[in-house]
């Protein structure tokens, strides 16, 4: 999934951003091991686009089990590092990922 970095009145800021994805915890909690989640750290495009997200993790989980950590992120612009609001639940199954939008979410 590709994301597009919005400024507070949710217009597209389009520049190159390095981007810094994080997960909160890390390892996801739950009973599938203590695989960490993969984070992405990269730049994105000049439309201010990133992504792929691809969910990854370090391993293999186990069937069956589930387990959970929030996604943020931040930016930096202009030498200055900002938290983007949106925040996402993350819910790794051997079935495969659930994602759910959970804070900044409604334009």
């Amino acid at each position: 999934m590709n994301r597009e970095i919005l400024d507070h009145n949710w217009n597209p800021i389009q520049e190159v951003m390095f981007v810094d994805e994080s997960y909160t915890p890390n390892p996801p909690e739950g009973d599938c091991g203590s695989e960490e989640a993969e984070q992405g750290d990269a730049n994105s495009d000049a439309c201010g686009i990133f992504g792929p997200d691809l969910y990854s993790l370090t391993g293999s989980v186990p069937n069956p089990c589930s387990m959970t950590s929030t996604q943020s992120f931040k930016v930096t612009l202009d030498g200055a590092v900002h938290d983007i609001v949106t925040k996402h639940l993350v819910t790794w199954a051997y079935s495969g990922v659930t994602v759910t939008c959970t804070s900044g979410c409604e334009q």
